[in-house]
């Protein structure tokens, strides 16, 4: 069986900059960066999934308190999970 890693980041994005280019952009970075997370390790992504948004009464009190330090609303939260694995033929140089 091939090692996997699972892999997920939410961001929070201004709502009210937030443009259907930004959404685009904001979409590839994150695969990209899911992508070279997984390279470091000598993996592959092998799984890739926009999960949308995320509701703003799931994030912490406490995240909006000394984080954000604005209400959870002012946001759009998305979600990105991916699984990278380790290909059983594979090979680390």
């Amino acid at each position: 069986m091939a090692y996997t890693r699972e892999l997920k980041t939410v961001v929070p994005v201004l709502a009210a900059e937030h443009t259907p280019a930004d959404d685009e952009t904001l979409v590839w970075l994150v695969r990209e960066s899911f992508e070279r997370e997984a390279a470091s390790e000598h993996l592959t992504l092998t799984e890739w999934r926009d999960c949308g948004d995320l509701d703003p009464a799931e994030v912490s009190p406490q995240t909006e308190r000394e984080v954000l330090k604005r209400p959870a609303t002012d946001y759009r939260w998305r979600m990105f999970t991916g699984t990278a694995t380790r290909l059983v033929n594979a090979s680390i140089d």
